[in-house]
């Protein structure tokens, strides 16, 4: 599957050592849950064919299919992950292999999972508990902050970087 492919490429990225530090997991941490699409209809896009007229959600679809495959990946043994694109090789449903291999009831349960490590990790954007509030202004001569685009194309991902640093 494309979710597969493209989430393991971008996994593959940053290599093993930096996949905590990477735009992606940055991406995963700071957008808002709400935004990532049911898994039921996320594991059949083709962002190139479906997406194309909104980059705002292919950017929400790379960042979910990378947490996906990540989950994957990285929360069970890895001879696990493998067993799973083996299946897939042999042609059977995502749905199937997700039983098979890690015991999970189909999409729903990958997305149950996935939306449950969100809200495990610090800095998602699930934090609904949490107030809401206006930053506080920069300290005397400090670095006042702005968001910025960081590697997602024009429409994609904000990051907080310092005005100095702005390009």
């Amino acid at each position: 599957p494309v979710w597969r492919n493209e989430g393991l490429a971008m996994l593959e990225e940053t290599g093993e050592a930096g996949a905590d530090k990477s735009d992606w997991q940055n991406a995963l941490e700071n957008i808002d849950p709400a935004e990532f699409m049911a898994f039921d209809r996320f594991v059949k896009i083709v962002p190139t064919r479906d997406l194309k007229e909104d980059k705002g959600r292919v950017t929400v679809w790379y960042t979910q299919a990378y947490g996906a495959v990540r989950l994957l990946y990285k929360s069970r043994q890895r001879m696990q992950f493998f067993n799973f694109c083996a299946q897939l090789r042999e042609g059977r449903s995502v749905e199937d292999a997700l039983w098979r291999v890690y015991r999970m009831r189909g999409t729903a349960g990958l997305e149950k999972e996935f939306r449950a490590s969100l809200k495990r990790r610090p800095g998602t954007g699930g934090r609904v508990e949490a107030a809401v509030s206006a930053s506080p202004a920069p300290p005397r001569g400090g670095v006042p902050r702005t968001l910025k685009s960081v590697g997602f194309g024009s429409g994609g991902y904000k990051g907080l970087v310092p005005e100095t640093e702005r390009r």
